[in-house]
């Protein structure tokens, strides 16, 4: 079953084409990497995919009836996604009550490794890594059925960066959400994807398997992306 689809997307921002006839499907529970160094249109999709901004033209097919709820995204730069005024513990109940759930802040924080004691806290007084957890506690606390992960890591210290990885992939084994990441390094993608696209100037190049696609690269430009990026240890 098909998680979400996009069928033919194409973006104009005045007269400048971002995406160009964008065709791209993630199956039910699939770990799907989109990648493309910056410019190349990959959050343009991911916002267009979640409705946070129209297509030019095309159209968008989901698995589930869209909401807030089913389809979630956790962005690049954890402390600009959270309001500083708001404690830790408050910022997780606000999804919560909008969409009617009741749950247990404890519970949350514990899923993503941080203790009752965040509660208390405000964005300033958290690392990158512990702000980023509480993104992602935002994101899962309302179990939706699909994340997008807008380059999580990228701006994260390189061992913080694995083990927020390490979380994601068990938050994924453990809740069953299909997710999206997005990312400009294929290290990081080859760590957590089954499957992946490439995107270069508002178009998909080459889509297929992980280890098809790390291994067998038959688009210039993805050989070039394996060529260039740093490697997770």
């Amino acid at each position: 079953m098909i998680s979400i689809e996009a069928k033919n997307i194409t973006k104009y921002y005045g007269k400048l084409k971002v995406l160009d006839d964008v065709c791209l499907f993630v199956d039910e529970g699939e770990s799907f990497g989109l990648v493309g160094e910056s410019g190349s249109g990959k959050t343009t999709l991911a916002r267009i995919m979640l409705n946070l901004i129209k297509a030019s033209s095309g159209q968008m097919i989901y698995g589930v009836e869209f909401s807030r709820k089913n389809y979630q995204i956790v962005f690049q730069n954890p402390y600009t996604s959270l309001n500083p005024r708001i404690k830790v513990g408050d910022a997780l109940r606000e999804p919560l009550q909008i969409h009617g759930i009741t749950r247990d802040i404890k519970e949350i924080l514990s899923e993503v490794e941080l203790n009752e004691n965040y509660a208390d806290k405000y964005p300033h007084e958290l690392s990158g890594g512990e702000r980023q957890r509480l993104c992602i506690a935002r994101a899962i606390s309302v179990k939706p059925k699909f994340i997008v992960l807008d380059e999580p890591v990228s701006s994260l210290d390189m061992t913080v960066q694995l083990e927020i990885l390490k979380l994601l992939k068990k938050l994924k084994a453990q809740l069953g959400f299909t997710f999206l990441l997005i990312a400009h390094d294929l290290s990081v993608v080859k760590f957590m994807c089954d499957r992946i696209a490439v995107m270069n100037s508002g178009r998909i190049i080459e889509t297929g398997k992980l280890d098809e696609i790390y291994n067998n690269p038959k688009d210039p430009y993805t050989k070039l992306l394996l060529e260039s990026v740093p490697r997770l240890p």
